[in-house]
Order: C-alpha cells, then structure tokens, then sequence
C-alpha cells in the first residue's frame, strides 16, 4: 500500500515539475515577445517622427527661398506647452557661398519672445527656440492626446513681402507620437501647421501594465483577507506588515507610471485610487478580525 501511495506522489511531483517547466517557458516567450514589441514600438515611433514633413508657402519653383527644419524637442503635458527648435538654411540668392545669410531675415513664429527673431546678413543662422501652446486633456492619462498650431513666416526689412519658406517638422521624441498635417486655419501667407500629439504604443501598454500590476496586487491582498478572515486563519503579524508595505508600494508604483501625471487622471479614478482603497480595506478588516479574536481569548 505504501508503494503505491509513493507512486502516486512520485507521479503528481513529476507532473507539476512538468507543468512548471511549460509555465516558465511559456512565460520567457512572453516576456521575450513583450521585449520585443516594445523595442520594434519605440522603434517605429521614432522612425515615423524623425521622419521630414515638409510643408512650403511661396512660388514652389522658386530657387531662391529659405528652408526652416522645426524639430519637436520636448513635450510638457503639464504645462501644456511644446519645445521646438527652428534652423533657418537660405538658398540661391538669399545665401551666401559659405551657408551664411546674404540678406537680413526675421523670423515670425508663435512663442518667440517677441513674435519675432532677427537674423544678420552675412552670419550663419543661430537657432531659433520656440515654445508652442498645446490643447489636451491630461486627465485622460494615458490615452491623453494634444493639438499645436505652429505658424511660421519669413520676411526681411531689404524686400517686400513675405519670403518663400519650406517647412521641415520633424521630432526627437521615442516617447511621443507626433503627426503634423496641414492646418485649415489660415493667418495671412504664414505657414500653418497643425502638430497632432499622442503617447506612443511602448509608453501605453508599459502605463497599462504598471496599472495591472495596481490590481493585482489589490486581488491578491483581497483574495487572502476574504480566506483570513472569513475561513477563520490565524493572522500572523507579518501579514499586517505586507499589507502596510502595501499601501505604501502602490503609491510609488503609480508614481514610477511613464510621464507620471499629477493626481486626479483617468487611471487615478479606474485603478489607483480603488486599489487603494482595496488595500486600506483589507487591512481594516484583518485589524478588526485580530482583535476581535483576541478579544475572545481574554
């Protein structure tokens, strides 16, 4: 009989050792495959925002003109404002052979201090930083998206009339998905380009993970409160130390959220703020339990 009951034990070990390995193989393939995605995301963003989009005002055959590259540097939901930085490259009569400005330009675009940036005959051009206003709503974090409208235009104090620009917007953004698209919004002979600002796929689904992990770890302390209490266990003092480091864990993990927002976002309202509150509960429930128990005792 004893034979037989090591056989069968012999048995059941040797069939969770087997599913254990299929478990963790199955899980290197996915971390393997997540990894994977994440970086052919990133990668994708970076590829489609880094990518040129030009835009031009002014005769398009005109070989004398003045090309500005707006590149997206920096991106600031919470003050709802865009860093873009502008290089201005003059070609045919408007250059000189070295690559310098043959003709004073100034500069028009939207978040220059003064409106405006002077540009010297006979200098190469500086850049020119500016900071464009965005629209959104950070509350929807993170499915949050923005709208800038970025106006652009050349003249200069020797000839009349604006100069023929071509618009180059480009980002440096791994994070951010940025799409720029002609804007139906017309302000003179300025260039109007509307710049359509999202979170990237990598960035979504590492904030949903992070929000997942929140509920889980709430499921978990959930789930051994409602056997602890209700199927009449012994609490162990340690238990009420995992479930304070707990309440302490879960803040920290929502603040480690990429691009972590202030309080009072979407996933505050659908994850943070009930996992809190689900670990908060548990520990009062277990509290109560102890010491009614110990109540009991006495």
């Amino acid at each position: 009989m004893s034979d037989t009951n090591e056989t069968i034990e012999q048995e059941q070990s040797d069939r969770r050792r087997h599913v254990g390995k299929v478990v963790l193989v199955v899980w290197l393939v996915v971390v393997l495959l997540v990894i994977a995605g994440t970086l052919a995301s990133r990668a994708r963003t970076f590829a489609s925002d880094s990518k040129d989009h030009t835009f031009t005002s002014g005769p398009a055959a005109s070989a004398n003109y003045i090309t500005i590259k707006a590149k997206v540097l920096d991106v600031d939901p919470p003050s709802d404002t865009m860093s873009v930085r502008l290089i201005v490259v003059p070609h045919g009569a408007y250059a000189l052979p070295s690559g310098a400005l043959a003709i004073p330009v100034t500069i028009n675009v939207d978040g220059v201090p003064g409106g405006s940036e002077s540009l010297e005959a006979g200098k190469l051009p500086v850049p020119v930083q500016s900071t464009v206003s965005m629209i959104g709503d950070l509350s929807q974090y993170p499915m949050d998206s923005y709208t800038s409208l970025l106006v652009v235009e050349a003249s200069s104090p020797r000839l009349s009339g604006l100069l023929p620009v071509h618009l180059s917007v480009s980002a440096g953004q791994r994070d951010w998905k940025i799409t720029p698209s002609n804007s139906a919004k017309v302000l003179g002979n300025a260039i109007t380009v509307d710049i359509n600002t999202s979170r990237g796929a990598a960035t979504i689904g590492f904030a949903l993970f992070e929000m997942a992990v929140m509920l889980i770890l709430a499921g978990i302390a959930l789930a051994i409160t409602f056997v602890t209490v209700i199927g009449g266990r012994q609490l162990e003092f340690s238990y009420f130390t995992w479930l304070g480091a707990l309440i302490f864990a879960l803040p920290a993990v929502r603040n480690s959220l990429p691009g972590s927002p202030s309080i009072g976002t979407l996933a505050d309202c659908l994850v943070f703020f009930p996992a809190l509150a689900t670990v908060t509960m548990c520990m009062l429930a277990a509290a109560i339990t102890f010491v009614r128990r110990s109540h009991r005792k006495a």
